[in-house]
């Protein structure tokens, strides 16, 4: 029998029930709550009332994969029509651990409601990972990605290409990169693809599979131990079947964005031998050979001479320093012009790069540049070798005596009288003729007569000149401080808005690197600081040229810092967007001093 009081209680059940129905509800859940680090999973926010100005939470921890995907959906509710609306994302854990899904916000006449924080737990292993059901264990058996490297053990020096493949026994869609590898006491470089990525087939467990090549680097370790940089992730479209059948009796299939994880293997980088190595070895490993030649050996005064150094071979080429070279003070050596001819394949680094130097030899006598020697590690007899030029002696048949203490001495001589007859556009020498022929008085009834033909053979001439010295008006002009820094305020507002992309895609490498040049080319045109004087040192003393503040200076320095550590230590990047917007302040407060 039922007692008045039971029927009493379920009656206020019902009663709560309808007025709670009534209500305004915004709420948000999960489709799981435990999900494993690249498994995907669904949140959803639904509101029951018209409703505008939905604000979604902060995912931080978190990324959107999808969304927000919007429903609209018309329900009963105590026998009223009432609308439904739903926001829908599809998120994937960053990293294991327990994190809360903030409140989201929405605004219903003009009363804002919230929803309440969703708890989430991400573990290493999927919950779904043992059944052979799940869709995503499916996918990830008939494709997935890996990391093969060309060399297991290399020096510290040596390169060596690392590949990224994905294996796949079903169509796919084009794979994306979410998470990439941060290479840390490394030189890294893309190496350039085919147009046309031809697959390889390959046998594995029985099973074949299509093997396609994602991309290549080309790496080059800095420091000793065990070099293991992590694990890349990619998120790759899955054709998988299903259980039913089209019209025609066929299986259908299903996509799935599955996510693939593949670990760099470990590459032993052994150190180089300390025994036997020379005093000026420069880090050069490879196969490598060095060469020093010059132009000519034997000229006049104020007669130009390139000389070339040059080191080519197979090896790492772009890190290794050129020798010095000692040029006798009685010859005016001019900067060096840098050139280099690199290859970055799946072979390898090869190529080759020199440095000239244009010499200007101003005095009579014999002048020796000394030999010069460069040292490298050889891989093939894992030993140290070195390479000796031959010495050059560079003979100035005429001009006046140099008395600077003989024709090799370490004393810089100051020719100013003979450099006036010398003049320099660009890299070319003019040389401009000092004396003039005497006309005999004799003569000149005759000269007379053929004025029109001196006048037609000179106009060349006279017109060649004045276009050399409207050229040379144009470059002192264009080089006062005015319009340096005109033209580098105009240059360096171009590139910002090409940083500015670099940051918003997450090319932390490509950014930093160009931020670096960009400044440098920068401080080139406003400072008038030539590439093969560019350095910290020679920066920070034009800086204090200009008055400006310690202060600021020591930010400017910082920057450079900042974009040197990330060249070879990826690990120490910070915040793009706030280099970014300090490089753009100190450029600001530049233009005001």
């Amino acid at each position: 029998m039922v007692s008045f009081k039971n029927i009493g209680l379920l009656a206020l059940a019902l009663l709560a029930s309808v007025l709670l129905n009534g209500q305004t509800q915004f709420i948000a859940k999960a489709d799981r709550y435990t999900v494993g680090k690249n498994e995907q999973f669904t949140v959803t926010f639904t509101i029951n009332d018209q409703a505008s100005k939905f604000a979604a939470p902060d995912f931080g921890d978190f990324q959107v994969v999808q969304g927000p995907m919007t429903s609209q959906n018309t329900v009963i509710q105590n026998f009223e029509m009432v609308v439904q609306l739903s926001y829908t994302y599809i998120l994937r854990p960053r990293r294991v651990g327990n994190f809360t899904i903030s409140a989201a916000s929405i605004q219903v006449g003009g009363e804002k409601l919230y929803t309440k924080p969703l708890d989430i737990k991400v573990v290493e292993r999927s919950p779904q990972a043992d059944d052979p059901n799940d869709p995503q264990n499916l996918a990830r058996k008939l494709a997935y990605t890996r990391i093969k490297v060309s060399k297991r053990s290399v020096f510290v020096g040596e390169p060596f290409v690392a590949t990224y493949q994905l294996l796949t026994r079903v169509n796919v869609g084009n794979p994306s990169e979410l998470e990439a590898i941060n290479y840390s006491n490394a030189y890294k470089k893309d190496i350039e693809q085919k147009s046309q990525n031809r697959p390889e087939q390959e046998i594995i467990d029985g099973e074949a599979y299509q093997v396609f090549t994602l991309k290549q680097h080309l790496i080059i370790p800095q420091k000793a131990g065990s070099f293991s940089p992590g694990t890349v992730t990619w998120e790759i479209p899955t054709q998988i079947p299903t259980n039913q059948r089209d019209f025609f009796g066929r299986q259908m299939v299903q996509t799935i964005k599955q996510v693939s994880e593949a670990r760099f293997p470990s590459v032993e980088v052994k150190s180089l031998p300390r025994e036997n190595r020379p005093a000026n070895f420069s880090g050069g490993v490879g196969k490598l050979k060095f060469d020093v030649k010059a132009s000519r050996t034997e000229v006049k005064a104020n007669e130009s001479v390139v000389l070339t150094l040059e080191l080519s071979g197979e090896g790492n080429i772009k890190l290794t320093d050129m020798p010095k070279i000692d040029i006798p003070a009685a010859i005016e050596a001019f900067d060096p012009k840098f050139s280099e001819r690199i290859n970055e394949t799946a072979s390898g680094m090869s190529g080759s790069k020199k440095q000239e130097f244009l010499l200007l030899p101003r005095f009579k006598g014999t002048y020796k540049i000394p030999s010069i020697t460069f040292s490298y590690f050889d891989l093939n007899s894992k030993t140290y070798k070195t390479i000796e030029s031959e010495e050059i002696n560079i003979t100035v048949l005429d001009g006046p005596t140099y008395a600077g203490g003989g024709s090799n001495s370490s004393t810089s001589p100051n020719p100013t009288k003979e450099k006036e007859n010398v003049t320099y556009l660009d890299e070319d020498i003019l040389f401009i003729k000092t004396t003039t022929d005497t006309i005999s008085v004799k003569t000149l009834p005759f000269a007379a007569r053929k004025n029109a033909v001196y006048y037609i053979l000179l106009y060349p001439f006279f017109m060649a000149l004045l276009g050399v010295l409207l050229l040379l008006y144009k470059k002192v002009n264009n080089n006062s401080p005015e319009k340096r820094a005109k033209r580098a305020r105009a240059y360096l507002k171009k590139q910002f808005m090409l940083l500015e992309n670099l940051a918003n895609n997450g090319d932390s490498n490509g950014f930093y690197a160009k931020l670096s040049n960009e400044l440098w080319s920068y401080f080139e045109i406003l400072l008038a600081i030539p590439k093969s004087e560019q350095s910290i040192e020679t920066l920070e003393r034009r800086l204090k040229d200009l008055e400006l503040p310690d202060s600021e200076i020591a930010r400017i320095i910082k920057l450079f810092t900042r974009c040197e550590m990330v060249k070879y230590s990826p690990a120490a990047v910070s915040n793009m967007k706030n280099d970014l917007e300090e490089a753009k302040d100190l450029v600001a407060k530049l233009e005001n001093q």
